[in-house]
């Protein structure tokens, strides 16, 4: 299965013209994806049905899974698992800052 994230553009509208589509198409599925984080096909409901059937035929907007999610008590780090093949795993850290008023002053 081909993946679409990581999909220059011109990459995007070359598919999407391959398969006999307006190259707006394109840029519909970029935004889906990258803007609005669609994680599968059936996710992007401005493209047509008939295209997002072609496109599931080989395409996959990834395939990675996330396999486990941790999140501190403050609810500011944020710790994902993904498997991005089988047996392959990558481990990802969203760290937030709290708002101004409630960080703690440096110790000298």
């Amino acid at each position: 299965m081909n993946e679409l994230v990581g999909l220059a553009i011109d990459e995007l509208e070359a598919l999407i013209a391959s398969l006999g589509e307006p190259r707006f198409r394109a840029g519909q599925l970029l935004r889906a994806i990258y803007r609005e984080g669609a994680a599968d096909l059936d996710a992007i409901p401005a493209l047509p049905k008939a295209l997002r059937a072609k496109l599931a035929e080989g395409w996959a907007v990834s395939s990675s899974r996330e396999v486990r999610r941790q999140v501190s008590e403050d609810g500011l780090t944020t710790k994902i698992l993904l498997e991005t093949s089988p047996g392959m795993l990558v481990e990802t850290v969203l760290m937030q800052y709290p708002p101004e008023g409630d960080r703690h002053p440096r110790s000298t």
